[in-house]
C-alpha cells in the first residue's frame, strides 16, 4: 500500500473513533435522510411498474350504435387499423359481448337469463402499441375513433391513464426534492464534524505544514474520516431500507421489483456524501 495512503487510512479510522459522538450523529442522519429517499425511489420504481402493467391491460373499447350490422364490422376495423399506433381491431357482437359477461359472473351468470333482451352493445376492442400509449395519443386516437359512422362512445381508461401518470411525475420531483434535500443535510453535519475533528487538530496541521507535508496530505484522514461516515450511513441505509422492502412485500404477497442495485446506490451516494462533506469542511482550514 502507497505510504500516504496507509497514513489517511490509519489516521481518518484513528479520528472516527476518537470523535465517536459526533461521528455516529453524522451516520445517524446519513441513515436516516437515505432510507426516506429510499423509500420515495422504491414507491417511484413500483408506481412505474403498475403504469407499465396497467399500458399492457389497456384497450379502447369502441361502443357501436345498436343497429350497428356485423357485415358493417370489416369495413370499419380496416379505418380502424388504419389510425396511426393501433396494432389490432376485435370486433365484439351483442351476443359474444353477453357470453363474455355471462362467463364473467361465474355463479351468478343465472341473473342473465332473467333479461328480455341483450342490453349489451356491440363494440370493438383495440389495442394500441405500446409507444402509443400516452394520454396524449390516447385522447387524439379515441378523438378520431369517435368520429367513425355507427360509434357511439369511446373509453379508453383516460382519468386512470392520465392520473398514474401525473402520479409518477410527481413522485419523480419529490424523487429530486428529497434527494437535494439528503444531500444538503448529509453534507452540513458531516462538514461540521469534520471541521470540529479538523480544528481541534489545528495544532498538529500547522506542524505538518511546517515540515513540508502537502496540503493533499493533510486532508487526507479527514476525507477518508468523512467517507467513512458516509460508507456507514449508506449501508445502515441500504439495509433498512431492504429489511422494511423485504417485509411489506411478503407481508402484501406481492413480488419484488426494485433491482438491487438500487440499494447499492443508496451506499455509493452516502459515501459521495460523506467525501464531498469533508471536503466542503476542509476549504479554509487546510
Amino acid at each position: 500500500m502507497n505510504p500516504g495512503a496507509g497514513y489517511a487510512l490509519r489516521e481518518g479510522l484513528r479520528l472516527l473513533r476518537h470523535n465517536r459522538a459526533l461521528s455516529s450523529i453524522s451516520v445517524g442522519t446519513i441513515a436516516v435522510s437515505l432510507v426516506f429517499f429510499g423509500v420515495f425511489l422504491i414507491a417511484t420504481v413500483h408506481l412505474g411498474g403498475l403504469i407499465d402493467w396497467f399500458r399492457e391491460k389497456v384497450e379502447i373499447r369502441v361502443i357501436l350504435d345498436e343497429r350497428f350490422r356485423a357485415d358493417d364490422a370489416p369495413a370499419l376495423e380496416e379505418r380502424i387499423l388504419s389510425l396511426m399506433g393501433v396494432e389490432q381491431a376485435t370486433f365484439v357482437s351483442r351476443e359474444q359481448a353477453l357470453e363474455e359477461l355471462r362467463h364473467g359472473l361465474g355463479e351468478d351468470a343465472d341473473v342473465i337469463d332473467i333479461l328480455d333482451e341483450n342490453p349489451l352493445p356491440p363494440s370493438f376492442r383495440v389495442e394500441v402499441f405500446d409507444a402509443y400509449q400516452s394520454p396524449e395519443h390516447m385522447a387524439s386516437l379515441g378523438q378520431k375513433l369517435s368520429l367513425f359512422p355507427g360509434v357511439v362512445e369511446v373509453d379508453y381508461g383516460e382519468p386512470w391513464i392520465v392520473r398514474l401518470s401525473r402520479m409518477v411525475r410527481t413522485l419523480i420531483i419529490v424523487d429530486v426534492v428529497l434527494g437535494i434535500i439528503v444531500a444538503a443535510s448529509s453534507i452540513f453535519v458531516v462538514s461540521n464534524t469534520i471541521r470540529l475533528a479538523a480544528l481541534a487538530r489545528r495544532d498538529v496541521i500547522e506542524i505538518m505544514q511546517l515540515v513540508g507535508a502537502t496540503d493533499s496530505l493533510v486532508r487526507s484522514p479527514f476525507l477518508v474520516e468523512g467517507s467513512v461516515q458516509g460508507l456507514l450511513g449508506g449501508t445502515i441505509a441500504a439495509a433498512v431500507t431492504a429489511l422494511l422492502y423485504h417485509v411489506t412485500i411478503s407481508h402484501l404477497g406481492g413480488e419484488p421489483a426494485v433491482r438491487p442495485e438500487l440499494f447499492v446506490l443508496l451506499i455509493v451516494f452516502g459515501t459521495v456524501l460523506g467525501l464531498i462533506g469533508s471536503g466542503f469542511s476542509l476549504r479554509k482550514i487546510v
